[in-house]
């Protein structure tokens, strides 16, 4: 059996009227809330349009007399309507102002006459931004927001976001979502002919948070080793001043360890007193102060200074030593010159001299007297000690048939 609703042109044309707007409506639907994402209250009045049209279409169809259609007995006024005549007339311009006002809605916000943005092309491009933002009214219902709004504010409040009001309160402030960062910022802007709307932004700072997180990091090491800095500074400091009290101490020692040698020397030789005032005269003349010469010059001063106390120093061996070593090797050899007179009365001191591929090997051997008893190191030996160690060296002493002293001094 046909459906009587395909026998008649008027209930066709309405059913195809019915089925435009029907869909018309289920678009708007979609679109304001599927993509545009607005608010509770525009959800609820479209729901309600849709939910008025769906019982208009039900009293028209029963209207109609379509067999597969229930019927609700329990609205009020029903036999009323579906006896009315005029019916079929008010439910087509219903079905025409819905569908006039769908095509409406629909062109509103796919297109504009006047060639401004809409908010579909405003919707697509905010949601390819990896900031959030919304736009809202100054009461909190939502104008537009992008995606990642909508998901910052559900993951931070766990509800669905109707009204920005929640965001609005918190101000402009920084908030954690999981391990990200978020800062917060909100303004008034006139947008779409609207004035004193919000726009809210929440833009992801993580990267800034611990980029700052690592310079405070680092600015707390570099302060702690500019405290550290600053105390080796202060140490080496004192550390300059006791080396110079030290070496003032040990030019000290070998002055007056060379002043006494002398005089214990004339002392006891058989020069007249006359002849001991003229040669304490020229030895002290003389004097042991080299820093003015080279370093041969050095060496043949020490010689001559030596020998007019009865010393003779016999070199053996030669090698071009760097300043450093020279200066430390003059006064070392005048140490142990000095010990051999005053400790040993000896009258030869032979030095070695040995070059060797990374180091010199420098061999003084005393000629005098052993000491009886064993060799306790007092300041001259240390003295000599602490100088071969200046120069990164080491010092080793022997006495067997004669008093050995090795130096090994590395190549500077």
């Amino acid at each position: 059996m046909k459906l009587p609703i395909l026998e008649n042109f008027q209930h066709s044309f309405f059913l195809v009227l019915l089925l435009l707007t029907i869909i018309a409506e289920v678009f708007i639907i979609l679109f304001r809330f599927g993509v545009l994402q607005r608010t509770k209250s525009l959800y609820i009045k479209q729901l309600a349009d849709f939910s008025l049209l769906i019982i208009c279409t039900y009293l028209y169809v029963r209207y109609a007399e379509m067999k597969w259609c229930y019927t609700l007995s329990g609205i009020p006024c029903n036999k009323w309507f579906l006896d009315n005549s005029h019916f079929s007339n008010l439910f087509f311009i219903g079905l025409a102002f819905l569908l006039l006002r769908a095509i409406y809605l629909i062109y509103s916000f796919l297109f504009d006459s006047e060639g401004n943005l809409t908010l579909l092309s405003l919707k697509q491009a905010l949601d390819n931004l990896a900031s959030g933002i919304i736009f809202s009214e100054l009461d909190g219902r939502i104008i537009i927001a992008n995606r990642v709004a909508i998901d910052i504010y559900q993951k931070f409040t766990e509800q669905e976001l109707w009204n920005a009001r929640p965001i609005i309160n918190l101000g402009n402030q920084k908030f954690r979502i999981g391990d990200s960062v978020w800062q917060l910022k909100q303004q008034k802007i006139d947008l779409f002919k609207k004035q004193n709307i919000y726009q809210i932004t929440a833009n992801d700072i993580t990267k800034l948070e611990d980029m700052l997180a690592t310079l405070e990091n680092q600015k707390s090491e570099h302060e702690s080793k500019r405290e550290e800095i600053k105390k080796v500074l202060t140490n080496l400091k004192e550390i300059k001043r006791q080396e110079a009290l030290l070496q003032t101490r040990y030019d000290l020692h070998a002055q007056l360890g060379y002043t006494v040698s002398v005089l214990d020397r004339i002392k006891t030789s058989d020069l007249t007193q006359a002849e001991k005032i003229t040669k304490l005269s020229e030895i002290l003349s003389m004097g042991i102060v080299l820093s003015e010469y080279n370093f041969s010059e050095k060496l043949d001063n020490l010689i001559e200074s030596f020998a007019k106390l009865n010393l003779k120093i016999e070199i053996n061996g030669e090698a071009k030593f760097d300043p450093l070593i020279e200066k430390g090797l003059i006064s070392i050899l005048r140490e142990a010159a000095i010990n051999a007179v005053k400790h040993g009365n000896a009258e030869l001191l032979i030095v070695n001299i040995t070059p060797e591929t990374d180091q010199f090997v420098i061999e003084i051997k005393n000629k005098g007297e052993l000491p009886k008893t064993k060799i306790k190191e007092g300041s001259g030996i240390s003295s000599m000690r602490k100088r071969i160690s200046d120069l990164g060296g080491k010092l080793n002493l022997a006495y067997d048939k004669e008093f050995i002293v090795t130096l090994y001094i590395p190549r500077i």
